[in-house]
């Protein structure tokens, strides 16, 4: 499962995992968690040989967009460079794409594309502030996905257009940042993936199954938050060890302005000593998982 935090936070995709191995108890279906919050399609490039190939995949799911539009250049007054700047985003989020299936594809992975989800531009009562227009950049950004699934011959899942009907109605499927699905959006986003990937009625999940299912998901969270600086550190630094993320962290946590990025950094220092741990739980209930066969 190959995105930002939409992707990271998986509720989702969790959801199609349950299903999947509900429907064919004899069989067990890995999904990975390969999203990192903040990240476009173009930072799944430098990652790629670290937090993804390992993995040996033979399905991903790739969903991108909402960090390729850069939100920013929506917010009023608009200048002809920001303008400008759109329509580059726009073109690199193009190349990017092309070129992480053409890597995928390369690896003989078989990929599926999912369109990204809406902006909410359209709820009034929403904290923070509105930048019409960035959905209709994300409607491209649909558009360019089903371009490349249509030119390859690939399946896409288009969450974009049902999803911004649900929000233009005032369906309240995003959060109150615009920016990330809710409880009901994972809902919706769920029902349209399993709609498209699991034909047929939906089936009711053994208890058992959802909660080993989501104590993964739950564990293998601090293992996403040392990924994405360890992404971060590669940028900045050109590695991914644990000694450039201890680097990175010493460089900017005093720095960082964004509160809830400084937060994560101090948590990113105790899951860095704790990794082997981490990764030791990740394993046995992954196992556990599997036993339910």
């Amino acid at each position: 499962m190959i995105g930002d935090s939409i992707t990271c936070d998986g509720r989702w995709w969790v959801q199609l995992r349950e299903q999947w191995l509900a429907r064919h108890p004899g069989e067990f279906c890995d999904l990975r968690n390969c999203g990192i919050p903040g990240a476009g399609a173009g930072g799944a490039l430098p990652r790629y040989l670290w937090d993804i190939a390992p993995l040996r995949p033979t399905v991903a799911l790739v969903m991108f967009g909402m960090n390729d539009v850069w939100r920013e250049g929506y917010k009023p007054p608009v200048t002809g460079e920001m303008l400008a700047g759109r329509d580059e985003c726009l073109e690199r989020y193009l190349s990017n794409m092309n070129e992480l299936v053409d890597r995928l594809v390369g690896q003989g992975i078989k990929v599926c594309l999912l369109t990204p989800t809406p902006f909410d531009q359209y709820a009034s009562d929403r904290p923070a502030p509105n930048m019409p227009g960035v959905d209709d950049a994300l409607a491209i950004c649909a558009g360019i996905v089903k371009g490349i699934a249509i030119a390859r011959r690939l399946p896409v899942v288009d969450l974009h257009t049902p999803l911004r009907h649900r929000c233009a109605a005032g369906d309240a499927l995003i959060s109150e940042d615009r920016v990330h699905p809710g409880e009901l959006g994972h809902m919706a986003m769920a029902e349209l993936v399993c709609g498209a990937l699991l034909p047929g009625p939906k089936v009711d999940v053994p208890p058992a199954l959802r909660e080993a299912s989501r104590a993964l998901h739950q564990a293998e969270a601090p293992l996403r938050i040392l990924a994405m600086f360890r992404a971060r550190a590669q940028s900045s630094l050109g590695a991914h060890d644990d000694e450039s993320l201890r680097r990175f962290l010493d460089l900017n946590q005093e720095k960082e302005p964004n509160l809830w990025v400084r937060e994560q950094m101090i948590e990113c220092r105790n899951f860095l000593a704790r990794q082997a741990e981490l990764q030791a739980r990740v394993t046995s209930l992954r196992q556990q998982l599997a036993n339910m066969r």
